[in-house]
């Protein structure tokens, strides 16, 4: 096993395949949107409003390159052959780790468990927060790969922190390395990837 994480720019093919494939189409952004905003930190609604206006494009796209990252998006290799994808969002000293897929012939052989190690080792002193599927709602058709998807991260450390979020129509519930991690940490990262506007959109309470 010799897992690296690259760029996700080199690998869009397969990550566009894994991508469809292991979410859902209500649990999926715009992988446009997933790239871009993984090369900045800046108001995505304000990016749009400036694009609209035809104002200064191409050195509008440069600055993006050259912001503060909010976000990062990872292929996953093992040996160098496409394992897997994971993309996650971080500030100060709280990551989430919105999207995490394996491809399926590759799951059940410790590279999840591994993976999640490395993710610590990227993260030094962070506290890490996850979402899956709400286990509460017993009556859902996955509610066993729900709860499969519980035990691996209560294996790996994760603790249930008895909290929910509604994203865009979709309940979770939340996962993360430290019980101190709040409802509220969560939606703070969230406010701060999607702006104020596509925010309101998403997380109406």
């Amino acid at each position: 096993m010799n897992i690296t994480f690259c760029d996700a720019q080199n690998y869009k093919k397969q990550i566009k395949r894994l991508y469809r494939d292991a979410f859902p189409r209500k649990e999926r952004l715009p992988l446009s949107f997933l790239f871009l905003r993984s090369r900045s930190g800046r108001d995505i609604a304000s990016l749009f409003q400036r694009i609209r206006s035809g104002r200064e494009i191409a050195s509008l796209f440069r600055r993006i390159r050259s912001e503060k990252e909010i976000a990062s998006f990872k292929a996953i290799l093992n040996n160098g052959v496409f394992l897997g994808l994971i993309y996650t969002i971080h500030a100060d000293d709280k990551v989430c780790l919105y999207y995490f897929a394996l491809e399926k012939g590759k799951r059940g052989y410790g590279f999840g468990s591994r993976i999640l190690q490395m993710l610590e080792e990227l993260y030094p002193g962070c506290s890490i927060v996850v979402l899956i599927e709400n286990t509460e709602e017993t009556d859902a058709e996955n509610y066993k790969q729900r709860i499969g998807r519980l035990d691996f991260y209560r294996r790996m450390g994760y603790q249930q922190l008895h909290a929910v979020v509604c994203e865009a129509g979709v309940t979770y519930e939340l996962l993360g390395t430290d019980s101190t991690i709040t409802r509220e940490d969560y939606l703070g990262l969230m406010r701060m990837f999607f702006g104020r506007v596509l925010y309101r959109i998403l997380y109406r309470e």
